[in-house]
């Protein structure tokens, strides 16, 4: 399943998936997010943390809009409990 993570400059996250639960609105620490590894690490914490999964992220895709350039979507393929989510 893919679930969306929007990136925004102002060091928020909106990640969500679109036919679960999980919708998370992230402020992270710029401090420890230093690379995209940082970043998958803090979304897994915080889904943990606030729904108590596990998710496994296993493989990702990054593209940008145009329209609004301070705004990345990230793609993300997320594995719950064993079973795609």
């Amino acid at each position: 399943m893919n679930c969306l993570c929007y990136l925004m400059k102002l060091r928020k996250i909106l990640f969500y998936c679109n036919d679960s639960d999980i919708n998370i609105f992230l402020v992270y620490d710029e401090t420890r997010i230093k690379n995209i590894d940082d970043l998958i690490s803090e979304i897994s914490v915080e889904c943990q943390l606030k729904y108590g999964i596990m998710i496994n992220i296993y493989d990702m895709r990054i593209s940008y809009n145009n329209k609004y350039k301070n705004i990345s979507p990230l793609i993300i393929n997320v594995e719950r409990e064993g079973v795609g989510i």
